[in-house]
């Protein structure tokens, strides 16, 4: 039986000759469908072709790569014009995205052997995204500039401490791009536009009043340490994999974890199901990650990258408690509303190891960052971020006793939120009909 086979069509002429190339060479007879072409992509030269006006260099290539691919459906590309094509797609790609070839080959170099968190928690199609952006936006091309500047300073593979600094700087360039879409006068408190001391990252503008965004990407527990131990452990499962395949197995099989919980050496007593653990972390990173001094210039909401952590749950981890039906059904405590507004002694529910078992894994010891009433917590709300591959989730919580600011409103809060949050909530679990029971 002859399935069919769709792709969704490019956005360029470049890009759909390519495309068209390859399905012909696909189309032919069994035992002639091999073509030149390797990990060359429509979608790559889509985004070239995009950047044509901006770049004569790049503007010469497409031209040539594009008579190439004419004439290879014609049917006359010799192998000469086919490694022409592929040379000049290489000189192109790394011409018009020097930050994504700087991370790739930081990617290639340890591919195979292990797995580093941060560089992995990077979209390789949202960072030449942000690069393709950055030709018409001078924030943006600044991001580029500093996310390659890091990497290139890295004078020993592999370095933890530059992935994690990589990851920030492409966080941060993600969160203003997203800021963007939804408040289009956002721009870049930084150096070079004024920046002084501890202010926040960005401001923006709505309904004709200023606030302003500080930026954190939080990282895993014991960091540093703790990302060096996660890639030492990730070299075993390619040791086994390695191994199977010597001694002439078929099909080749290992375990790698990532566990962004679990602390330095800690393996052996580590719950990996802990929804406290969870909450104590977020309640703790996020805590200690946003000063007082980077809030003052004005109503400031706290933006936490959760991207290395891992946040379960999804848009549910923002009610008090929701029903989960996975494994019989149980409630289960959201973790971001907790860390926020949990108080000590708050009694934390999560999965059943095993169906008709406890749920109760215990109680808080400490109250939620809004709760505090030793510490009150400097912005008027918190959102959580997860730049995912497959849509990014935009998590926001606020205590409308604690969103107000001058002239500024717990309204004008909730309103920011409704506009920029994929999901958000409140202390008095105001979005509960949209919350109470887990949804794939």
């Amino acid at each position: 039986m002859k399935h069919a086979f769709t792709v969704e069509p490019a956005k360029s002429e470049i890009g759909q000759l390519f495309q068209d190339f390859c399905l012909a060479a696909r189309n032919k007879p069994e035992g002639q469908r091999s073509h030149p072409f390797g990990y060359e992509s429509d979608s790559t030269l889509d985004a070239l072709s995009d950047l044509i006006d901006h770049d004569s260099i790049v503007a010469e290539h497409c031209v040539r790569m594009t008579e190439i691919l004419k004439g290879g459906l014609a049917g006359t590309m010799t192998d000469e014009q086919a490694k022409d094509f592929k040379k000049r797609y290489a000189t192109a790609d790394a011409h018009a995205f020097p930050a994504v070839t700087e991370f790739l080959k930081h990617v290639h170099h340890i591919h195979g052997l292990t797995h580093n968190h941060s560089l992995g928690s990077i979209d390789l199609a949202s960072l030449q995204a942000l690069e393709q952006a950055a030709y018409d936006d001078p924030a943006l091309n600044r991001f580029m500039a500093d996310f390659r500047a890091r990497l290139k300073q890295v004078t020993s593979k592999p370095d933890v401490k530059a992935y994690s600094q990589a990851f920030e700087i492409y966080s941060e360039a993600m969160v203003y791009s997203l800021l963007k879409v939804k408040f289009p006068a956002t721009i870049r408190i930084d150096a070079k536009s004024g920046k002084i001391g501890s202010t926040p990252d960005f401001q923006c503008e709505w309904d004709g009043k200023v606030f302003y965004v500080e930026v954190k990407s939080l990282d895993i527990v014991d960091g540093e340490c703790r990302h060096r131990e996660m890639m030492e452990d990730g070299f075993q499962p390619n040791i086994q994999l390695e191994q199977q395949t010597n001694a002439g197995q078929r099909v080749a099989s290992a375990v790698s974890v990532i566990a962004p919980y679990e602390r330095y050496s800690e393996n052996k007593n580590y719950d990996s199901a802990s929804l406290i653990t969870v909450i104590n972390t977020l309640r703790e990173k996020a805590g200690s990650a946003f000063k007082s001094p980077q809030f003052a210039l004005g109503p400031t909401i706290a933006l936490a990258v959760c991207d290395r952590l891992v946040i379960p749950g999804n848009r549910y981890c923002l009610a008090p408690y929701y029903y989960d039906s996975f494994q019989g059904g149980a409630i289960i405590s959201g973790v971001w509303w907790q860390a926020c507004f949990g108080t000590s002694g708050t009694p934390i529910f999560r999965h059943s190891d095993l169906e008709g078992k406890p749920t109760l894994e215990g109680h808080l010891q400490s109250p939620g960052m809004f709760a505090d009433e030793t510490k009150s917590f400097p912005g008027i709300a918190l959102i959580a971020v997860e730049l995912r591959k497959n849509g990014d989730n935009i998590f926001g919580l606020f205590d409308e006793r604690q969103s107000a600011n001058g002239d500024w409103s717990a309204d004008d809060t909730e309103a920011v939120l409704a506009n920029f949050c994929t999901s958000y909530n409140d202390r008095g679990n105001y979005q509960a009909h949209l919350l109470s029971e887990y949804q794939p």
